[in-house]
């Protein structure tokens, strides 16, 4: 059975294509493994995301204008579309 999840595939020095061997457990297209091993970073990386969740609405804009300005150009630019 499989389970949908596309591996990715290495490129040989001969062209050819190789699939990676995935251990169980091991995160397919995980940006930072490294973090989901290290206790100490995991815990580093949910305290940044729950400070984040509460934070205000002003205080968000405030901290990150140009991502405020990116999702509005975007959401405008979706809306505004026919």
């Amino acid at each position: 059975m499989s389970s949908g999840i596309i591996k990715p595939k290495d490129e040989s020095s001969e062209g050819e294509q190789v699939d990676k061997v995935y251990s169980k457990g091991e995160h397919v297209g995980t940006l930072y493994p490294d973090v989901l091993v290290n206790p100490d970073l995991l815990g580093d990386a949910v305290d940044g995301e729950n400070r984040e969740h509460e934070m205000s609405l002003w205080t968000a804009v405030k901290t990150h204008p140009w991502a405020c300005l990116w999702a509005f150009t975007m959401c405008f630019t979706i809306v505004s579309l026919p």
